[in-house]
């Protein structure tokens, strides 16, 4: 594919102009959606968004360490002789449950720390979290990262990549998990225009990711992401996602039950 496009003999890595390309659509959009939530103030709004961007890099790239420890303790015989090797292993990766984790926790901290409502905020940005993430994952694609099982029907061969095997046909899983969640940006837009304000947008959006994130996970084929009793990291946080989603929601059923007359 094209992971680097040369720019006045600059080269620029595309999975970060994608990026970027996702941060102007996510603000064409929030500038957009922004005219029906008269009581979020624009300076909220956008400091805001500026501490969920580093909650999201801070985020991502914690977790993608912590899915390359185990991979540093098997081959730590050769690493240790060669620490250029190491720094190379940890020094790259991103994994978007981390920048996910990250960047709620930086709205939530923001909202506490100048009274907002939280779940006014949630209503907000969350829509966004997928819209982003469809940028992303087409600049995985491009830069030849989280790539697909071997595939020779649907498959595309890389030619130039520092994380897929060059020359092998692969499933393009990553422009799979873009379309999915252009199609979950416009189903968490349409929950949220009819339960503005209750905060339940991020449920409508972690259910159905959760789910689809664990059931793609089978179609990966790069085992770098970190793979335990047979299941990804991501498999085991979505499981953990919806086990978490379901608990509440029979919470919140229970105490429904519980105050009726």
């Amino acid at each position: 594919m094209q992971p680097e496009v040369i720019v006045f003999e600059l080269a620029i890595p595309t999975y970060w102009l994608c990026a970027i390309a996702g941060l102007l659509a996510c603000s064409a959009v929030a500038r957009f959606r922004f005219r029906r939530f008269r009581k979020l103030a624009s300076v909220d709004a956008t400091n805001a968004a500026g501490l969920m961007l580093a909650g999201l890099i801070v985020g991502a790239r914690l977790l993608a360490i912590a899915t390359l420890v185990p991979i540093a303790v098997e081959h730590w015989g050769v690493l240790s002789h060669d620490p250029s090797r190491l720094l190379a292993l940890f020094s790259n990766g991103m994994v978007f449950y981390g920048g996910l984790f990250g960047s709620l926790a930086a709205l939530a901290l923001y909202a506490r720390r100048y009274g907002l409502d939280l779940n006014l905020m949630l209503d907000f940005f969350v829509p966004l979290f997928p819209l982003f993430h469809a940028f992303g994952r087409v600049g995985c694609f491009l830069n030849g990262c989280c790539y697909g099982r071997e595939c020779a029907h649907w498959g595309v061969a890389f030619a130039s990549s520092a994380s897929a095997p060059a020359g092998v046909p692969l499933f393009p899983i990553q422009l799979v998990c873009a379309a999915l969640n252009l199609a979950l940006f416009a189903w968490v837009a349409h929950y949220e225009r009819r339960h503005r304000g209750d905060g339940t947008s991020i449920y409508a959006y972690l259910a159905p990711y959760a789910a689809g994130r664990f059931i793609i996970e089978f179609f990966r084929g790069d085992g770098i992401r970190g793979i335990f009793l047979g299941l990804s990291s991501s498999q085991w946080i979505s499981i953990a996602v919806l086990a978490c989603l379901i608990l509440k929601v029979s919470s919140n059923l229970s105490t429904r039950r519980i105050r009726r007359p």
